[in-house]
């Protein structure tokens, strides 16, 4: 299966576009389009946050074991802190480099023979397993987060570069942006959603308030993007965030497309990125960054997805080669 469109996670590109406007007038047209256009796809959208919490935890698996809780009393406060969290975080992270080592899923039906001759003519009689995720292929990069400030905005811009080479050739990572998925609860960004407390649940042994989210279409200044071969698709998320209620860190964090879009055949696209401490080497900070991400999609009635892992978390040092063209004019090469 081909995936023929690359997915820029709202993390990134939700602030991205909208500091370059500052810079460039023509973006602003094209960020009021975007959003214009997201309203019209999205606006009819019934976002789960809406259901009833069992009926929600029977359709996310995620949410086994939520002990369920229905007093919002406590859910700005809440919001306030895990805003406060993340702001505090931000000035503080450096330029990154990790190790990215990407697994990419396949969906695989197995076909089985039957016991006997389907009659004269006919071959043997086949029947068709439940179709089953399997691990394809996995590949190692070097993956590097810069920070750059634009205006009062902090915006985290990803890169990866393959280590080694492989011989099965398969796709490029399909997906970016997932270092600053916890953006989503900036202030500014927080705004454009809705939030509903559902309540408390056991995550790798910690105590996390659970929240169920969904970006308001008429809200959203900047949507992220799904790019197509065909051209660009708005995506607006729902999603669920876990929060450690002890230091009101996000300790995970699930988004799902708002609706499904018929326009790239295209029914789920499913993120769910994963937490940890990491303390880096030379540098006095106990810092807040991905350790897992997988994403999982179905396109065209096939499933698919990749695994992301993060690894050996240090300060990125940029190698800077000077690199001279065919006319002898000299350029810099800052590669990770």
């Amino acid at each position: 299966m081909r995936f023929p469109f690359r997915v820029l996670a709202v993390g990134l590109f939700a602030v991205l576009p909208a500091a370059l406007a500052e810079q460039a007038g023509e973006a602003v047209q094209q960020i009021s389009d975007q959003a214009r256009q997201a309203i019209a796809i999205y606006g009819p959208a019934k976002p789960y946050l809406d259901l009833p919490v069992k009926k929600l935890q029977h359709q996310i698996d995620d949410l086994d074991g939520l002990k369920i809780d229905e007093d919002q009393t406590q859910l700005d406060a809440l919001l306030q802190h895990v805003s406060e969290t993340v702001s505090a975080q931000m000035p503080r992270i450096p330029n990154l480099a990790a190790h990215e080592d990407i697994a990419l899923e396949e969906e695989r039906i197995q076909v089985q023979g039957g016991g006997g001759g389907g009659g004269r003519g006919r071959g043997p009689v086949v029947s068709v397993a439940s179709p089953e995720m399997v691990l394809r292929a996995e590949r190692r990069y070097e993956f590097v987060i810069r920070r750059r400030p634009s205006g009062n905005i902090q915006i985290f811009e990803e890169s990866r570069k393959e280590l080694g080479t492989s011989k099965d050739p398969i796709m490029p990572p399909q997906a970016t942006g997932f270092s600053g998925l916890w953006m989503l609860f900036v202030p500014g960004v927080v705004e454009e959603q809705r939030f509903r407390y559902l309540g408390t649940q056991k995550v790798h042994g910690r105590q996390t308030a659970v929240v169920a989210f969904t970006q308001v279409p008429e809200r959203v200044k900047v949507p992220g993007v799904i790019r197509g071969m065909d051209g660009d698709v708005p995506m607006l998320q729902q999603g669920l965030v876990w929060v450690d209620e002890q230091t009101s860190r996000i300790l995970r964090i699930r988004t799902d497309l708002l609706t499904p879009l018929p326009q790239i055949n295209t029914t789920r696209l499913t993120s769910t990125v994963e937490y940890t401490e990491v303390h880096l080497p030379g540098l006095d900070e106990k810092l807040w960054l991905p350790r897992r991400v997988e994403l999982l999609w179905t396109m065209n009635s096939r499933n698919g997805g990749e695994i992301h892992r993060y690894s050996n978390y240090r300060l990125y040092k940029a190698n800077v080669r000077i690199i001279t063209d065919t006319t002898g004019n000299p350029s810099v090469d800052d590669a990770p």
